[in-house]
């Protein structure tokens, strides 16, 4: 496993590549393998590198090799079709908390100065449809 990772970090747009070791001894492991979005990932997916890496890691294989793609912060969360438990709950507060804590304060500045006669309820919504978004498809992807 360590090669193929090796090839994959040459690809555009790789963002890293997590081994999920087996659960309870069934021997299942679980790579996963980012890129920042899914043309380069079709292009890792249909490589040469990675078909050549799979062939060698076929003798290794008791049952077929399943393929899942995901996208978004819910696939850190919960991983039902992996058959992987998420990370506890306090950690995903945590994580969650850490990047909403300064974009809640820092747009809620800047709305402030934009509208400055904008009454509360409206800045948080504001700050809200603002942050929703970037929660989503930037900062937690």
């Amino acid at each position: 496993m360590i090669t193929i990772g090796n090839k994959a970090k040459k690809y555009n747009g790789f963002k890293g590549k997590y081994v999920v070791p087996p659960k309870k001894n069934d021997g299942e492991y679980i790579v996963v393998f980012q890129f920042d979005n899914i043309d380069n990932l079709t292009l890792w997916m249909e490589s040469n590198d990675r078909l050549e890496e799979i062939e060698k890691l076929k003798e290794l294989v008791v049952e077929e090799m399943e393929l899942n793609y995901e996208e978004g912060i819910d696939f850190w969360f919960t991983t039902p079709e992996m058959k992987v438990q998420g990370p506890p709950k306090w950690k995903m507060a945590i994580i969650t908390w850490i990047a909403v804590y300064p974009m809640v304060i820092a747009l809620l500045y800047f709305y402030g100065a934009l509208f400055p006669t904008l009454v509360l309820p409206l800045k948080v919504l504001l700050v809200t449809l603002t942050l929703v978004p970037l929660l989503t498809w930037v900062l937690m992807p």
